[in-house]
């Protein structure tokens, strides 16, 4: 969960504790803020299988060898 949403939820229960809204309301806003996040979630799938589907990956030897080199004090850039 971002921290984001864990502030939403947070401001959610305070406005819920002081009776600014009840329960049901409560209970709709934290689906919203889930079903959001779940959302955001999806689209970041799609967007990376996209990039798999145009040929934009980095093979696994090349990043196990820049994984590799960041132990050292002259690492390189990350694999393109």
């Amino acid at each position: 969960m971002s921290e984001l949403l864990k502030s939403i939820f947070e401001d959610i229960a305070a406005l819920h504790a002081c009776g600014v809204i009840n329960e049901d309301v409560k209970q709709k806003f934290e689906a919203v803020c889930l079903s959001s996040e779940q959302e955001e979630g999806n689209l970041l799938t799609r967007e990376a299988l996209a990039d798999v589907d145009a040929g934009r990956v980095v093979d696994h030897q090349t990043v196990q060898a820049w994984a590799d080199d960041l132990d050292k004090d002259n690492s390189s850039d990350e694999p393109r």
